[in-house]
This record gives structure tokens, sequence and C-alpha cells, in this order.
């Protein structure tokens, strides 16, 4: 397996600054490879170290610097930073390596129909996968072998889900929380036996929580629900269940929202999936707004077509799922695009903006991890999640 590393940098056109740019570029180089080395020299995977031969790297004078290392006995994924800085002072995505594909269209073990929302447990072991239209969830290793399923029966029972949307992992790490989204609820499950444990919301509760899609826990056991139907946030207090604040309505303006789909937390910093507007919204916990990026398009300029899944992370970068695009976007801290992910890559007019190959069918749940890999599912033909 080779890993290859792009670091563009603007076209030299002056050839009087040719010597000087020259130099720029050794100092990076110089940089990034002590960088990389010191974290893919550090990667474990299954306890197991990973060899890598001596990273080797290229520049040319006309601004592109290439850094190579290929890998041996990999038998799971890579990742590497999502991002790092330049002298331009630009952040650019790598490119992802080992991108894995996981489950298909189906019933049975490892098989979604429609998967959606994803988490990943705060230990870092598992990956909780919300099974759409089968009605259940499914926990996963980290590195997507079935450990075990809810058991997948559609109605209002207590055991039973109605086309539940997301899930979220209280700060704990014992108890999961589902939105229930036909149910008009919250579910929560035991992490270690996926027994239900108790609901919150529902017919007669006074939360009245109307098709709850994206959800998500701070640290201080707080959630952060996105009530799609009453196009607004609700905030609720995990221990009792009681309504702690809310805000939105429907429209276009700063604080509404058409239709609130997906939502995360990060630190002091909420950002939300403002699907009917083709926007991210993004707040304080206490619910102040912000700012705001995206419009309706399909172009390299902070576009989007019905966003959904949104991830944070540790950088303070969005990372969005851009649904009919089928691609993802990353974005600054402040909201500007930085790179795309798409299968449709390969060239843009923005000379800042990384460019990266990979193939999505309607990419709807998105999580991050806290070593950089990314998981996505897909509601298209493939009902599968890929994890780079």
């Amino acid at each position: 397996m080779l890993i290859i590393i792009f670091i563009n940098y603007l076209s030299i056109r002056n050839e009087s600054i040719l010597d000087e740019k020259y130099i720029e570029i050794q100092n990076t180089a110089t940089k990034h490879l002590t960088t990389l080395q010191n974290v893919v020299t550090t990667l474990k995977i299954k306890r197991k170290d990973i060899s890598f031969t001596p990273i080797r790297h290229r520049q040319d004078y006309f601004g592109e610097l290439s850094l190579t290392s290929s890998v041996s006995s990999l038998d799971q994924y890579v990742s590497l930073p999502m991002s790092i800085d330049d002298n331009n002072n630009r952040q650019q995505l790598l490119p992802p390596t080992g991108v894995r594909q996981v489950g298909q269209w189906g019933n049975g073990s490892l098989e979604f129909w429609c998967p959606s929302g994803l988490a990943i447990t705060r230990n870092n072991e598992h990956l909780i996968v919300v099974d759409s239209w089968n009605h259940r969830l499914q926990m996963l290793t980290i590195d997507g072998q079935h450990i075990r399923s809810t058991s997948g029966r559609k109605g209002r029972g207590f055991e039973e889900l109605n086309n539940p949307r997301d899930v979220c992992i209280n700060k704990s790490n014992q108890w999961i929380i589902v939105s229930d989204s036909g149910n008009h609820r919250l579910v929560v499950y035991d992490i270690n036996n996926f027994q239900v444990q108790r609901l919150i919301g529902g017919q007669d509760s006074q939360i009245n929580l109307h098709f709850p899609f994206g959800i998500c826990c701070d640290d201080d056991d707080l959630l952060y629900v996105c009530d799609r139907g009453n196009n607004r946030i609700v905030v609720i207090r995990f221990n009792d269940g009681m309504l702690i604040r809310q805000w939105g309505r429907k429209g276009t303006q700063q604080g509404e929202f058409d239709a609130p789909d997906f939502i995360c937390c990060r630190q002091n910093i909420l950002a939300v999936s403002d699907f009917n507007n083709h926007r991210i919204q993004v707040f304080t916990l206490n619910g102040q707004f912000l700012f705001t990026f995206g419009k309706l398009g399909s172009g390299d300029t902070g576009e989007f077509r019905y966003p959904r899944g949104v991830a944070i992370d540790d950088e303070g970068f969005f990372m969005v799922a851009d649904w009919v695009n089928n691609r993802l976007q990353l974005f600054t801290p402040t909201g500007e695009l930085s790179a795309i992910v798409s299968d449709k890559n390969s060239e843009s007019s923005n000379d800042d903006l990384a460019l990266l190959k990979v193939e999505f069918d309607r990419p709807i749940g998105l999580t991050v991890s806290s070593q950089g890999v990314v998981y996505v599912t897909e509601w298209g033909r493939s009902h599968r999640i890929i994890i780079y």
C-alpha cells in the first residue's frame, strides 16, 4: 500500500522569486516530513506496530511537494491527520488512505437498510449505527466487525422503534440515546446489553417532540435534539428528561430553521444542518447564534444540496455530508471551505481548495474519531458504511 501526500502551492509565475520560493518549499518539506514520520511510526492497529518505509519527498520549481511512503503487513485501515499547516497558513486535508466499505443491503448482521446516524463510544472501542429502516441499532467494533443488534421490531412498544434516525453516547459511556423519530421520542439503551432502560418524550410528554432527528450529548449530559417537525432545537437534561431550553422556528433568518436535520457539539460549539435552507448554522451551547455558512448549489464555493450529517474535529473543522451532491465538504473553524471529498473531483478554480477522490452515494450520517478516522453512512444503493 502506498501513501502519497500532495501539498500544493500557488503557481510561481515570476522567475525572480523562484529561488526564494524553492527554499521555502524545501523548509516546508522538512517540517512536514518530521511531522508525518512522528505520526506514522506511532500508529498501531490491534496492538501491532505498522511498519513504514522511510518517507521520501520531492519538490519541483513550480510549487508542488510530494511525500511518499509504503506500508507493509497492513490488513486494516490507516488514518493520517486530517489537516496540516503550510507556510501560506492554509489548511490541507490529507488524502484518505485505506478506504474501506462495511455492510450491504439486508436485515442480517452487518447488513443495513438505509443506515443513518452513527456514534463512537467515549472509550473509542465501538461504533453504534442506526439501521433506520430495519428499525434497530447495530454495535460494531471500531474497525467494522459486528457485535450485536437490537431486536428490529417496528412499533410503539417499549422495546420497539419506528424509523430511528440518530444516536449519541452519554458522558459516562453507559447509555445510548436514540432519536426514535416515528414515535416522536428518545429511547435510552444500556450500552452493555442493548436493553431499553427508559423513554424520553413520546405522546404523553410535555416536551412534545415531533419527528426528532439529529441528537448529541455534551460533557454536562445535556441532550441537544433537532426537533425537525417543530423546526427547533431542544435541550433536554439526560438524568431526568426535563426540558432545559429551546430555540428556533420555521424561517430563513438567523436562528430559524426549515427541517433541522443533524447536530454536533464540541466544547462550546454547536453545529446544525439546516436541511431545506441548504446551510449550516453554528451556535453556542446556550443557543446564541454565531455564524452560518453554505447556500444552495453544487459548486466549489461552499454550496450544498440538502446538507445532512455534520461533525466537528479536534481542531474545530466542520465536516458536512452534502447529501444530493454525493460528497463531503470540510470547512475551517470560521466556515471557509477547505476541501471537497467526492468521486467527481478533477479541477477547481479555487487554488486553495484540496480536492480528494472518494465515491459516495447519498452520504447521510457522519462522525470523526479522536484519531481522525472518518465514518460515513450511505442511503443510496449501497446501504453501507465508508471508513477512511
